[in-house]
């Protein structure tokens, strides 16, 4: 079995492409506060460190930031919290 290393154009390619991706990630997690079902707001918790892998921890978390409620979602995984959107 013969093995051909990728070119150097291949690598800048790849590595590109990742980080556009990467990129792109962080751009949908970065609003403050979006609309969900036009009733319902979230915004990312203030509080919670690190990955998030518990809705359980997330919603206790949210709920002493004041949100009625929280859930982790997103590409990396981060504590979303939840509330009536004030109109």
């Amino acid at each position: 079995m013969t093995w051909f290393p990728l070119s150097s154009f291949c690598l800048v390619y790849v590595n590109f492409v990742v980080y556009i991706c990467h990129i792109l990630c962080l751009y949908a997690e970065m609003g403050p506060t979006m609309m969900e079902e036009a009733r319902t707001c979230k915004s990312k918790s203030q509080r919670y460190k690190g990955s998030c892998y518990s809705d359980n921890n997330c919603a206790i978390i949210c709920e002493g930031e004041g949100f009625t409620g929280g859930k982790c979602h997103g590409f990396f995984c981060k504590c979303w919290c939840k509330r009536p959107c004030l109109d």
